[in-house]
């Protein structure tokens, strides 16, 4: 959505069945009031669009010097003084009462030259963003706008029932002889029985999933917005800038004004000497142990979006496309090409090998034995489900996987399906039977070539 008369810039993100709303603005010093209740009006009929899982983010020049804040410990956000303004309908007042009536938090806490805050940023959740001055600037600094920093923590609600549910669920406040009667109580005989065994693991943790979401309490999900220069040292800095910022407003005298200008210039430089201390350990270790970055890119796999800023022998990347063609330059270097393939007359003459497979027999009690073993202290396995769950519903678990395990083996016994941590277990008690089969190792750079 682009406005002639508001130089305004919307845009809607989707991920799954959550989107996220960006919203640019820029209302110049010259302009009136219309423009400002023109963009108030944009507030509230964006704020009537959205539904539970949205979230959106309303950033730009604004132009409101006068506005004192102060940081609200509580909301985790920036509020204006009552005494920024008048009783009389001022750009100030539009402006703040239709972002207080969308629920909008003002974030943004760095300040200019002047000590103002000319950029502003509104947000529907505070605790789902951090906001800072980037270390190393990518364009040239205006002493009137510094740049701006902004990460945003994002969780895709439709998908956070099955891909999160170990951070999710609250498996320590919910009733297991409830989720052991609910699970008991299904026909897994009719349930599994006509499927195959991928649909059958379907199946199960189809039923399984409803289950939790119906009788297991939330919990909010564990911040991961820290940066990775972030230290003790910085935070604490960062805290005594708040809180300098906070004195000035309530009292804006020479001394608070020293105190605050001091705060800053001492978070602003540990700010930068930990950025560059962090670039040179990551350069030094990727120099000193290559095989360090495929630990860096395994970290990274839960994230949406990998850097596309790279460099190899001189060249640059600025897209995706060009930062796979760097990396695979660079595995071109060391691949190693295969011999010449095998003719077909010499294929023809090969003799097959008839290969005897074990076939275990699961029983309950394998079953039972193989959840009972389980290390609650350890994370939930592929199919996200707590290990404290699996343990505590061991005797319920224990009939439909060993149903659905043995029509496995009956019905393909070459092939494995995804059905998750349990059936991994069940592999490890019943290897007495069979030897263990070992797991295939993937090359990352003749994927590459």
């Amino acid at each position: 959505m682009l406005s002639i008369v508001l130089e305004q810039t919307c845009v809607k993100i989707s991920f799954g069945q959550s989107s996220l709303i960006i919203c640019t603005v820029y209302l110049s010093p010259s302009v009136g009031i219309d423009r400002y209740e023109l963009h108030a009006n944009c507030i509230e009929q964006l704020s009537n669009h959205l539904s539970e899982t949205d979230s959106i983010l309303l950033v730009g020049d604004y132009n409101l010097p006068d506005v004192t804040w102060f940081h609200d410990d509580d909301l985790g956000c920036l509020l204006p003084l009552s005494n920024s303004f008048d009783d009389n309908v001022t750009k100030e007042k539009v402006v703040l009462e239709a972002a207080a009536d969308a629920g909008l938090q003002q974030i943004n806490y760095v300040v200019n030259k002047d000590n103002k805050r000319l950029d502003l940023a509104f947000v529907s959740e505070s605790s789902c963003w951090d906001i800072l001055e980037p270390p190393i600037p990518l364009l040239g600094v205006d002493a009137y706008h510094p740049p701006l920093l902004l990460n945003h923590c994002c969780v895709d609600a439709g998908n956070q029932a099955k891909l999160d549910a170990d951070d999710r669920y609250d498996f320590g406040r919910c009733n297991f002889d409830r989720i052991n009667q609910l699970i008991s109580a299904i026909d897994w005989n009719s349930t599994l029985s006509h499927r195959d065994p991928e649909n059958a693991a379907a199946a199960f943790y189809d039923h399984v999933y409803q289950i939790l979401q119906a009788e297991v309490p939330l919990r909010r999900p564990p911040s991961s917005r820290k940066f990775e220069w972030w230290n003790s040292e910085l935070s604490k800095l960062k805290n005594q800038l708040r809180k300098a910022q906070k004195k000035f407003c309530k009292s804006p005298n020479p001394a608070a004004e020293l105190q605050l200008s001091i705060a800053e210039s001492k978070y602003k430089d540990l700010h930068r000497t930990s950025y560059r201390n962090y670039l040179e350990t990551v350069q030094q270790g990727f120099k000193r142990d290559p095989s360090s970055f495929w630990s860096y890119v395994r970290s990274k796999k839960g994230v949406k979006g990998l850097s596309v800023d790279l460099t190899y022998k001189a060249q640059k990347s600025s897209s995706a496309k060009e930062a796979a063609q760097l990396c695979a330059d660079f595995f071109k270097t060391t691949f190693v090409q295969h011999e010449d393939p095998v003719s077909d007359h010499h294929l023809r003459f090969v003799r097959p090998q008839d290969l005897t497979i074990l076939q275990p027999r699961l029983t309950r009690q394998d079953v039972l034995r193989a959840l009972s073993q389980v290390n609650t202290k350890k994370g939930p396995g592929p199919d996200r489900l707590s290990p404290l769950f699996l343990k505590s519903c061991a005797g319920s678990l224990a009939h439909p996987k060993k149903n659905n395990a043995a029509r496995h083996r009956k019905s393909s016994p070459g092939k494995k399906p995804y059905t998750g941590y349990l059936l991994q277990l069940l592999e490890q008690t019943n290897s007495k039977c069979s030897e263990p089969v070992p797991k295939p190792r993937s090359n990352f750079r003749k994927q590459y070539q």
